[in-house]
This record gives C-alpha cells, structure tokens and sequence, in this order.
C-alpha cells in the first residue's frame, strides 16, 4: 500500500479526486519499490563530426561522433547533469585535461565503433566506462600523427 501524506493551508483548494487519482495511476510506477520490465529504448543517434572543442548540450543522450581524420578534441561541453552514451565513428585523440577527464589520466586515441559513457558536471566532462570494440585495454597515453607525404598514420 502507497501513503502519502498531504498538507495545506486554511486558504488552499484541494483537489482530492486529481490526489486519488495521481495516487492510483497504473500506469505510473511509485516513488519507490517500482519494477521496470521489458527493453529499455533509446532514441535514435545524433551523428556529431569530431572537432577541437565539441558542444553537445543540444543533442539527445546517444550520439555517435564521426571522424574524419585525427582530430585533436582538447575540450567536450554539455549541460550539466546530463550523462550521454557515444559511439566513435572513426579515429580521434581525446586530449586529456582538467575540463576533459580521462579514465587513464593521458590521451585516448578512438577507433571505429569504440564507446563510452560522457557524464557532465560543472563544466567538466568527464569519460565513464570506456570500451574499445576490439577489446583491448586503454593505455596511460596515445598519440597520432599523420604523414601528409604518403598520408599514412603512426600510432604510439
């Protein structure tokens, strides 16, 4: 059995019918004990290019960033509160910082299909549970850099 209990002032007006009704709904699950059954849905992915400074305030909470290159991201906003699952649709280097915290403490370069979880708190973007698609471990720092002459990529 839910209870609830209500106050009000000498002045107020009660809707006691909408109170019984809010109270009853089964559709609703109570504010605690509740059990949440079947498949948990999310929206469809926003595609987001990669770019030096990216701000994902306006985005829903699953966003692939594509990459088109090696892009260098030194700085990932959004609002705070917010916690946002991402797909990497190719190679970046996520640049550590106080304003970009990673779970190593150094660089991460991505790699097609890599994900994480980005929480956001007071101004901070910080990098939850990430996971390459391969499988391997993060390492302390990763660098690229790119031969424009033969456009070929190292990896360190």
């Amino acid at each position: 059995m839910h209870t609830t209990t209500w106050y009000a002032s000498v002045n107020d007006t009660i809707n006691v019918a909408a109170i019984q009704g809010a109270i009853n709904d089964s559709t609703k699950l109570p504010l605690a004990g509740g059990q949440l059954t079947g498949q948990l849905r999310f929206k469809t992915p926003n595609s987001v290019a990669a770019d030096t400074s990216l701000n994902l305030s306006t985005y829903s909470n699953i966003l692939t960033i594509t990459a088109t290159g090696t892009e260098v991201v030194n700085a990932i906003s959004g609002n705070d509160g917010a916690v946002m699952f991402v797909t990497f649709g190719g190679v970046c280097q996520l640049v550590n910082s106080a304003n970009l915290v990673c779970p190593t403490g150094g660089n991460i370069l991505t790699a097609l299909n890599d994900s994480c979880i980005l929480v956001f708190n007071a101004g901070v973007c910080s990098i939850q549970l990430y996971t390459r698609f391969d499988g391997t471990a993060l390492t302390a720092s990763s660098t690229v850099t790119e031969n424009a002459l033969f456009n070929t990529f190292v990896y360190s």
